[in-house]
């Protein structure tokens, strides 16, 4: 077949067996003669599909062109070419080939034949696009990062800089370029030693390096850098250099040192601090304790140091108003979120049983990354003021003459125990006890000496009581009993005949022997009312069926009683008509601005004009009315007038704000917000000058509706203040939540203010916390001039009282006025 020598055997064994693909194609014929199963495979062919067949059928037109031009060049004569081509398989899909054709002439020198090798390098050339677009890539980030980039060779020679080097070091990369680091020098000397150091290594381990250097600027000024130091590596995994990356760390630097800076300073300040400072990781840890909380606490800063706070809490402090749990919940939760809190802790000192109280401020501490490192808690010694606070809260709730609990607390202590009798499916008794002749005594003897007496009537009863039961004064002579979980009503009379023989024995003040005895009422629950008002009520009637039996006994309520009330009844029959009979009339007290002196508004006062039973003071129907319900009718009038008339004065020029007294059924019961509006717009008064004051049992009933209307309220425009403060609930809560404008101190402070130092510290520390608090102060109460120059120096706003005027009525208010006026022109 082929004109070809034969071959010997042994290069037909090489010629089947060579991994390279062989093909003899004779330029005569222009056909292959001979194939290798590693050519057929090459191209998808089995060799026997290759024979005879012409080179294009394999070769792709690309490649004999570029034979035909390599016929034209020295190599091809002289019988030896090569090159990188593409060929097509059977399927035809294309392959990258390196071709080395040989060429074969005969004796005349022409070419008879061609050898060609073909080696598939279709990965290799894949491989090579890959390396040239990610160097590709390389060179685009490189060439605009903000961070330096160089490149080292084995030999630690630059090979490459980005823009950002030249930028930052003012040399150009021609300069650079083939210097070791401490040949040209962008460090100092012994810096560019640590430079080299690193290369070395990396370049000796294969492991990357991280260092930090201080940069040379063209200008003088020096910046730190971080270089990561990485490995590069040929394709057969030898290390042939390095890629160093530098990220700009001067900020963070600067950061770093103002955080020590900071870290000292915070230091030298909680060192010195009179306040507990307490740092704690993100483990709730203690990590640090200043001496203040040494001091205060009376645990030692290196007990406190490295404890959980339920350890440390539980193990040194009785807790008084919260947990250690919930403490460190306060941390946990600060730590989470990074909004600060607060939290109010008080306890008795183990060491010494001393009370103590501090407000902790809690807040997240943070690294120079942003990241929550722990909490910072500063505490504040509030211990004097809560001690004030808890002692006017006592006093609040407490009679002040007999210390015996006040109506509002009988009044809680009642509701628990009607709760109680509901689920036990029991009965609660309240006993009514007025004093007989108590009157005689304080008329003849004088009020001090009626004091005395009262003091000891509660000491008797007190000693008379058990554990659960409450004792109260309800005001004047009268008190109340509360008898909680009674189950015989022959238990409760044998109590009250064991009372009333109490008040047998003569009461020994000083050297006056006085006789008195009690007339008590009594209503049981449920039988006589369900509530504590119901109960009230009926055993005041009880009370005065007592007297009318001849006094120095008691009387069990039953319905028949109420049979003759008929004043009570009268009055409250009475009442439905008055306001369309026109028998109310409003009075008006004014009150005085005391750093200008004049007049800055007045007290609205209701008066009931009765047709047949005169003049009746608010105290003997407002109790009536609002019991059943007709407050809420009578105090829109009262509103209604009282804008009226403030309006009128506005507009001949008389500016004053007018008070109106809500009560807590009119909150309760009624459509506060909408009668307010009508009495607004009726008038025609501006908002601001209308004030309404508040009781602050209000405050404590219903609280989040209670907000809700105030909040109403404050957006008509209207201010709000807090009537007969410190004798209810005196919480500093309500005042923050509910936007107080104004506090009104109540008289029975102002009344004994001289000669009472207990009063008096009330009144100045109520007027104290009111101005920390933005608030005005009013005292009501004021009768001489003793009192004024008192509160005046105390700092408070505001008096009222019959040193000035009493309440008048509007044709008195303007002569009044006049008179004031002329009086202050005068100097007077």
């Amino acid at each position: 077949m082929s004109k070809i020598q034969p071959y010997t055997k042994k290069l037909q064994y090489i010629f089947d067996n060579s991994k390279v693909g062989i093909a003899i194609f004779n330029t005569d014929d222009n056909c292959l003669e001979m194939v290798n199963p590693a050519f057929a495979h090459i191209h998808g062919y089995e060799p026997h599909e290759l024979i005879g067949t012409s080179p294009g059928e394999v070769f792709a037109p690309e490649c004999m062109l570029e034979l035909e031009a390599q016929e034209k060049t020295p190599s091809y004569a002289n019988g030896d070419i090569s090159f990188e081509t593409m060929h097509y398989k059977k399927d035809g899909s294309p392959i990258d080939v390196f071709v080395q054709i040989t060429v074969i002439r005969d004796e005349n020198g022409k070419v008879k034949h061609h050898i060609a090798n073909i080696q598939d390098i279709t990965e290799k050339k894949q491989q090579e696009k890959l390396l040239q677009k990610r160097e590709q890539e390389f060179r685009s980030l490189a060439e605009n990062a903000q961070d330096t980039i160089y490149r080292y060779d084995r030999n630690c020679r630059r090979i490459y800089v980005n823009p950002a080097v030249e930028r930052i070091s003012g040399k150009s990369a021609s300069i650079l370029l083939g210097k070791m680091p401490t040949e040209e020098k962008l460090v100092a000397s012994d810096e560019s030693l640590k430079v080299l150091k690193s290369l070395k290594h990396v370049l000796k381990t294969g492991q990357k390096d991280e260092i930090e250097v201080i940069f040379s600027k063209p200008d003088g000024s020096k910046c730190y850098y971080r270089h990561n130091h990485v490995p590069e590596y040929a394709t057969d995994g030898s290390v042939i250099g390095v890629l160093s990356i530098g990220h700009d760390i001067t900020a963070q630097k600067k950061l770093q040192n103002d955080l020590f800076k900071r870290e000292y300073m915070f230091r030298t300040l909680a060192e010195n601090s009179p306040n507990i400072i307490m740092r704690y990781d993100l483990n709730c840890r203690r990590i640090y304790v200043n001496p203040a909380y040494a001091h205060q606490t009376g645990i030692p800063q290196d007990r406190a140091i490295c404890e959980k706070p339920e350890t440390q809490w539980d193990k040194y402090l009785n807790m008084l108003n919260t947990t250690a749990i919930d403490y460190q919940n306060k941390l946990t939760d600060v730590m989470k979120s990074g909004k600060s809190d607060s939290l109010y802790v008080e306890w008795v000192r183990l060491s010494d049983g001393e009370y103590v109280a501090h407000d902790l401020n809690v807040v997240a501490e943070y690294d120079e990354y942003e990241n929550i490192t722990g909490a910072l808690v500063i505490g504040h010694n509030i211990t004097k003021r809560k001690v004030i606070e808890k002692k006017v809260e006592h006093m609040a709730h407490h009679d002040a003459l007999t210390n015996l609990p006040n109506r509002i607390l009988a009044k809680a202590r009642a509701e628990q125990a009607i709760e109680s009798a509901k689920r036990d499916n029991s009965k609660m008794a309240l006993l009514f006890i007025d004093l007989d002749g108590f009157k005689t005594i304080n008329d003849s003897m004088g009020h001090t000496m009626g004091d005395e007496v009262l003091k000891i009537v509660a000491s008797r009863i007190m000693n008379e009581i058990e554990e659960n039961d409450t004792v109260c004064r309800q005001g004047g002579d009268e008190f109340l009993i509360i008898l909680p979980d009674i189950n015989s009503m022959k238990k409760v009379v044998v109590f009250i005949e064991n009372l009333l023989s109490k008040f047998e024995k003569v009461f020994y003040v000083g050297d006056h022997a006085i006789s008195t005895s009690a007339s008590i009422g009594i209503a049981i629950y449920p039988d006589n009312g369900d509530s504590f008002e119901s109960l009230l009520q009926n055993a005041d009637v009880a009370m005065y069926k007592a007297k009318e039996n001849g006094k120095n006994t008691y009387s069990f309520y039953t319905k028949q009683m109420n049979q003759n009330n008929t004043k009570q009844f009268k009055i409250q029959n009475d009442l439905k008509k008055a306001i369309s009979n026109n028998e109310f009339v409003v009075y008006y007290q004014p009150q005085i601005d005391l750093a200008k002196n004049h007049i800055v508004g007045v007290e609205a006062l209701i008066r009931w004009q009765h047709p047949e039973l005169g003049m009746i003071p608010p105290m003997s129907f407002i109790p009536i009315a609002e019991s059943s319900g007709l407050i809420i009718t009578i105090g829109e009038w009262v509103l209604k007038e009282a804008c009226r008339q403030a309006a009128i004065w506005s507009k001949h020029g008389i500016i004053l704000t007018v008070a109106v007294n809500i009560s807590a059924v009119q909150f309760k019961r009624g459509n506060l917000e909408e009668i307010v509006k009508k009495a607004l717009s009726y008038s025609g008064l501006d908002p601001r000058f209308l004030e309404l004051e508040l009781t602050e049992s209000i405050m404590i009933n219903d609280v989040e509706n209670v907000l809700t209307t105030v909040k109403a309220l404050k957006a008509l425009g209207v201010q709000l203040s807090i009537d007969d403060f410190g004798t209810g609930y005196s919480s500093l809560a309500y005042l923050k939540r509910f936007a107080i404008d104004k506090l009104k101190i109540d008289q029975s402070f102002i009344r004994d203010i001289l000669n009472d130092k207990e009063d008096a510290a009330i009144v100045k520390t109520i007027i104290q916390m009111a101005k920390n608090l933005n608030l005005k102060t009013i005292a009501e109460g004021v009768e001489n001039k003793q009192v004024l120059d008192l509160v005046s120096a105390f700092g408070c706003d505001e008096v009222q009282g019959y040193h000035f005027a009493k309440p008048m009525p509007v044709t008195q208010f303007k002569k009044y006025q006049r008179e004031f006026i002329s009086k202050k022109l005068q100097g007077i």
